[in-house]
């Protein structure tokens, strides 16, 4: 059985020519984590080199 044309190699090059990530603003934008972190802060985790102090809501 043969492939069908539009899955051999010269046909995937052609339709691929003008073809651009279809996500790539989405995952650009950097959403949905700065929401998260703009309308929650007490959701931010402490600094790396800070000691944590029990009541300071980490």
């Amino acid at each position: 059985m043969r492939v069908p044309q539009e899955f051999e190699p010269a046909a995937i090059a052609a339709a691929s020519q003008d073809a651009s990530f279809a996500y790539a603003a989405a995952l650009a934008s950097g959403e949905p984590y700065r929401s998260i972190n703009k309308h929650n802060p007490w959701l931010r985790p402490p600094k790396a080199r800070e000691a944590l102090e029990w009541g300071k809501g980490w």
